[in-house]
């Protein structure tokens, strides 16, 4: 019966000296506890989110978005973009375990991209 009592014992007191350890790492850490430090955190990764939006796709796709997907500039070739589109396609086709959405996204680029710079032309 004396069991129990020493298990109770044994794991309270081990649980208060692992809390002990950790109150007193961040006593000795202050840069760790000040809230200088956890602003300089948060307003990060509030910039960050602002940054990258994490929303999917556009309804309809724009000219810009279709320059990201197929990871082109606005002044590259006609050439250029068919190639990108190409390494994308091999990556990314259905037939090769890749996505029916992300395929017909890719393709949706090159033509909004290739019919503007028909257009242009």
């Amino acid at each position: 019966m004396i069991w129990p009592l020493t298990i109770f014992l044994s794991t309270s007191v081990t649980g208060f000296l692992v809390l002990g350890q950790a109150s007193r790492f961040l006593l000795n850490n202050e840069k760790l506890a000040t809230s200088v430090s956890l602003n300089k955190i948060l307003r990060r990764r509030i910039k960050n989110k602002l940054l990258f939006k994490t929303k999917g796709f556009e309804n309809p796709m724009t000219i810009l978005e279709a320059y990201k997907i197929l990871n082109v500039t606005p002044i590259s070739s006609i050439s250029k973009i068919r190639e990108s589109h190409r390494q994308l396609m091999l990556r990314n086709h259905p037939d090769n375990g890749g996505s029916n959405y992300i395929a017909s996204k890719v393709n949706e680029a090159k033509e909004l991209i290739c019919n503007e710079k028909r257009d242009y032309y």
